[in-house]
This record gives structure tokens, C-alpha cells and sequence, in this order.
């Protein structure tokens, strides 16, 4: 549910579980919004909306990525795959936007407050490491290096988490399918969890308000399969 929230705007805090006051401040915001008593308390009927609209509100923004995609990166040019990784840094096309600027040199914006700005919007630990490498004595390197080793580190208990799952080829495949059926481009159901298939997991995480890591984990699951009930 507070993931639900969160992609209806309504920020509810961490989806941790615990219907704190951030929470019950946003199901009373929701309620308000659809002409429901502001109890901050949901029903089971209340419960239904919630889930229909998220996913709704899912289903828009793939569309709109794509759109936008459409009018800014799919030509080609350095403005506009710019533009498109500004809007949606882990976008449905932003792996493509990223190889397409790489080649042609020009990845990221010229200066130290400007990549240390881009640095922060793309927020991956590819983006910290290049900052790191362009300015390693930069205003904002030490930022840079904790930020980098936070990531690392999320990363790393989060492929240990997958070990830990020892997912059976037909779950992999499985997944695979779940991933494309929500437009994230995983590649060929094939099992094997190749460097597309951790992009789309990587979509699909932010997508849903969930760590970003490229692994399976037991959160995935759980997004994975509320997905396949709704």
C-alpha cells in the first residue's frame, strides 16, 4: 500500500510496513482527494481503488516514457538523449540513451558542479565513479566516494540476497516474463539473467519506489507478485 501511495503521489515515507503518521497522512490525503471521509484508515473496498489507480498511474508513465522518448532521444542526437535521461534516469530507454552518448564521447556534461549535478540525478554508482574519475579532487568528491561506497555496498548485500534465493531456472524464466509483461524489456525469457535483464530489473525496481540494485530480491518478489494478483 505505501508503495501504492508513493506512486500516487501521496508520500508516505519508507515502504517499510509500519503504518506510521507519514502514512496515515497520506491515506487521509488520498481519501480527501476522492471525496472520501479523511479517516486515514482504509477499507476493503478503499483498499481496491488504491491498487486500480496505481496501476493506472503505472501504466501512464510507461506511456509517457516512451512518448517522450519518441520526441527527445529516439533520433539520436546528444540534446535530446540528454533530455530523456534528465526526465527519466532509469527510464525505459535509458540503458540505450547511455551506450549512445558513450559512444559518442559525450556522456556527461563538461565541468565539476555540472557532472557532480548529473552525477546526482542519474544516482547509480556508474554515475558517482565517473565524477570520481573526472575530479578526484573535486569540490564534491568526498560526497562522491560515500555515496559511491553506500551504493556498493546496497548492491552487494543485494546480489548476496539473490544467491541466497537460489531461484530454479524456471523462476528466473519466470520472472523474465513478469518483467516484460510490465514493459521493462527484460530480453528472451531465457533464464539467464544477462546485463538487460538486470536493466529492466533495475526499471522496474524504481518504477515501483523499491531499492535499485539490478537483483532479485525479496522485495522484488513481493512487487512481482502483488503485480501478478492486481
Amino acid at each position: 500500500m505505501q508503495r501504492q501511495l508513493s506512486r500516487l503521489g501521496r508520500q508516505p515515507g519508507p515502504a517499510d510496513g509500519v503504518f506510521g503518521p507519514r502514512t496515515r497522512l497520506a491515506i487521509a490525503a488520498w481519501q480527501r482527494a476522492n471525496g472520501l471521509t479523511a479517516t486515514g484508515h482504509l477499507t476493503g473496498p478503499q483498499v481496491r481503488m488504491i491498487a486500480a489507480q496505481a496501476e493506472g498511474s503505472a501504466t501512464d508513465t510507461a506511456a509517457q516514457d516512451r512518448a517522450f522518448w519518441q520526441q527527445s532521444g529516439a533520433a539520436g542526437e546528444a540534446e535530446g538523449l540528454r533530455a530523456y535521461l534528465d526526465r527519466y534516469p532509469q527510464g525505459i530507454h535509458a540503458e540505450a540513451a547511455r551506450r549512445q552518448l558513450a559512444n559518442a564521447g559525450r556522456d556527461t556534461p563538461q565541468g565539476d558542479e555540472a557532472t557532480w549535478r548529473w552525477a546526482r540525478r542519474q544516482g547509480s554508482a556508474a554515475a558517482y565513479e565517473t565524477y570520481l574519475e573526472r575530479f578526484p579532487a573535486g569540490t564534491h568528491a568526498p560526497s562522491a566516494r560515500d555515496r559511491l561506497a553506500t551504493l556498493r555496498a546496497g548492491i552487494e548485500a543485494a546480489r548476496r540476497e539473490e544467491a541466497g534465493l537460489g531461484l530454479a531456472p524456471s523462476t528466473r524464466r519466470l520472472i523474465e516474463e513478469r518483467l516484460r509483461i510490465a514493459g521493462m524489456q527484460p530480453g528472451p525469457a531465457d533464464g539467464e539473467f544477462t546485463e538487460e535483464t538486470r536493466a529492466a530489473l533495475r526499471r522496474y525496481q524504481a518504477a515501483r519506489n523499491l531499492r535499485v540494485t539490478g537483483y532479485v530480491t525479496r522485495q522484488t518478489v513481493s512487487g512481482l507478485l502483488a503485480d501478478v494478483l492486481r
